[in-house]
């Protein structure tokens, strides 16, 4: 998938129009200083089309009151897909970015792509079974994976929870169903669901960042994904914050992965509490009954809240190595915001302030403002609204165009 471009002037009309609750031909005219008539034809044209419709009379200023226009937010409808490690999540989405029917299944640790491309048709067919709607009303299938996307072609080249290399998910999944297909990393589908539906809609470069089995980024400027060379910023969590810090798997040491994951953060709690002197104790142990074993994320997390210092040590000192990478990054592209996501994240307050305060302090320093450090507003379906989310967006770019199916390969 290519770099995000600007509208046609065709798709800035619709554009105005998805934006607002209502809005006149005059004054779409006047905000994009396009000829009345220009306006008029492409007006009918969504009109015919059911993208538009009819939103009754509005208040004259002196002459004929004018006509009112709305967008159809019910006129067509995509599908969204997140894979990940752990589960598929499909939903079926209006042009309003509401979810209205979704599916989840939770999937093991290793499966094959043809199983799951295979879970991935039966649960698309069961979002769209008994919805009423015909093949023509939905744009697309946009899937977001937690895996390194090749943005040019949409093949996956990596997907390191399976194991998978070089494999093309849009193929069968077109073939299966005759519609549009995207693939896009879970991290750039989230920045520009953010973007184009959630709280960055106002932002035109902002960071994205999730912190879940990776520690995984997307940089947005002017309004638009920064890919760089390759497949983006998705080696944030092979930023090096402690070069003698424990190795990586990419083989270097002190990377962010082993560092502020919930999974290095569990690791680095238990090696703590093995090295517990007699007569020390802490909360995490009492909450996993004494079992090593049992200590994971959401225990550190309680104890931190709690006030177990052991707990609020680990998780203030992760927090200050990610704030360290996101300050550094601040440097080079200035973003009006930091947008954050992950069950760390959302569950910590012990992290999150922490991490808030050293970056505003820090990037105050810098620049002189404190950049804003935000939660992610979309949910639990985050990834799979903002890919589907990327298809509202080439649908209005073309104007109401649909998408074009891609070429056999």
């Amino acid at each position: 998938m290519k770099v995000r471009k600007g509208p046609s002037n065709k798709g800035m009309i619709l554009e105005l129009l998805r934006s607002a609750e209502m809005r006149t031909r005059i004054e779409l005219s006047q905000i994009t200083g396009l000829s009345l008539p220009t306006v008029m034809k492409w007006v009918d044209e969504f009109i015919a089309k059911g993208i538009v419709l009819d939103g009754g009379v509005g208040a004259s200023t002196g002459g004929k009151p004018p006509r009112l226009l709305r967008f159809n937010y019910q006129s067509h409808h995509i599908v969204g897909i997140d894979i990940n490690g752990s589960r598929i999540d499909v939903v079926l989405m209006d042009l309003a970015a509401n979810v209205l029917r979704n599916r989840i299944r939770d999937i093991g640790s290793y499966n094959s792509f043809e199983q799951v491309v295979s879970y991935v048709c039966q649960m698309i067919h069961a979002v769209l079974e008994g919805s009423g709607l015909e093949r023509n009303d939905i744009l697309g299938i946009g899937v977001g994976i937690s895996g390194v996307v090749d943005h040019t072609t949409g093949f996956l080249r990596r997907f390191p929870a399976f194991g998978w290399e070089n494999v093309d998910l849009i193929a069968p999944i077109q073939r299966r169903f005759g519609l549009p297909v995207i693939v896009e990393n879970d991290a750039h589908a989230a920045a520009m669901g953010e973007k184009l539906v959630g709280i960055a809609a106002d932002y035109k470069n902002f960071v994205y960042i999730n912190i879940g089995d990776e520690a995984n980024a997307a940089l947005v400027v002017g309004g638009a994904l920064c890919y760089g060379q390759g497949t983006g910023m998705n080696t944030f969590g092979h930023f090096t914050v402690d070069r003698n810090g424990l190795k990586c798997a990419c083989g270097r040491r002190g990377c962010l992965n082993t560092i502020v994951t919930p999974g290095a953060i569990e690791r680095k709690t238990r090696e703590a509490l093995a090295n517990l002197r007699d007569g020390q104790g802490s909360l995490i142990l009492d909450m996993a009954y004494g079992h090593m074993d049992r200590v994971n994320i959401y225990t550190i997390i309680d104890a931190a809240e709690n006030g177990d210092a052991l707990a609020v040590n680990i998780l203030k000192m992760a927090a200050r190595c990610l704030a360290a990478a996101i300050v550094n990054i601040t440097c080079l592209v200035c973003p009006e915001a930091i947008i954050l996501d992950g069950k760390l994240l959302r569950n910590s307050h012990t992290f999150l302030e922490e991490l808030r305060g050293q970056v505003q302090r820090e990037s105050a320093l810098l620049s002189g403002n404190p950049i804003p450090i935000r939660l992610s507003s979309l949910g639990k379906h985050l990834c799979a609204i903002g890919v589907a989310s990327m298809i509202l967006n080439q649908f209005i770019e073309n104007g109401g165009d649909s998408l074009s199916l891609r070429a056999a390969m």
